[in-house]
């Protein structure tokens, strides 16, 4: 039974400080893969007047939310520019680049995992 609990308490002891030396000797970042940068049509579905209680006004909107329909689903900007210049059905370039986070080893610089996270979406400039 002594033994039993001396053991247990060597190998949780090994495997804490397996995990200590991987948590700081590793560094995460978020990386764009720009190989995989798209360029694609998003379309118009739909523009919103809101006030600052987030209900629908058109005196004096305090955000003015358009929606565009992309292949990856749904992005919505709040930019008044874009709702001045945009209908409901336009088509307009959206660039569309997948970001990774990626865990490195400090001292020897390798990739020991990489990650997908998210999407980077931006406005191509006409």
């Amino acid at each position: 039974m002594f033994f039993n609990k001396i053991i247990t308490t060597i190998i949780v002891l090994l495997v804490l400080t397996l995990v200590l030396e991987y948590k700081f000797n590793t560094t995460q970042e978020i990386v764009n893969d720009l190989s995989k940068k798209r360029v694609e049509l998003g379309i118009v579905t739909y523009k919103i007047h809101l006030d600052s209680r987030r209900q629908f006004v058109k005196i004096r909107p305090e955000e003015n939310f358009i929606k565009i329909q992309t292949s990856i689903g749904n992005v919505t900007w709040n930019d008044k520019n874009l709702f001045n210049n945009l209908n409901v059905g336009d088509k307009i370039p959206i660039e569309i680049i997948p970001q990774y986070i990626v865990t490195k080893d400090k001292k020897t610089g390798a990739i020991l995992s990489k990650f997908f996270s998210r999407y980077e979406i931006n406005f191509v400039a006409e």
